[in-house]
């Protein structure tokens, strides 16, 4: 009768070492997983970064073509026509 409580007790035992180890690989795999989530939400942030600066740069290059435009159309507005 000990036997087989002892028999069952470490069946019971390695079950329940295979489910840790189960649970622990999976851990590891959420470990994985949400390292390469965190380099990919760095890298949109650094596109975000580049295309920010490309829109000032942008709006720079307006604002000078604007500037353009109106002295442009002051020197022509002293010719008539």
């Amino acid at each position: 009768r000990v036997t087989g409580v002892l028999e069952k007790a470490g069946i019971s035992v390695g079950e329940a070492s295979s489910g840790v180890s189960d649970i622990a690989a999976s851990v590891h795999e959420q470990s994985q997983a949400s390292s390469e989530v965190a380099r990919h939400v760095e890298q949109i942030a650094h596109m975000a970064e580049e295309n920010h600066a490309g829109i000032v740069q942008t709006a720079e290059g307006i604002r000078h073509l604007e500037q353009l435009a109106k002295d442009f159309e002051s020197a022509v507005s002293r010719f008539r026509v």
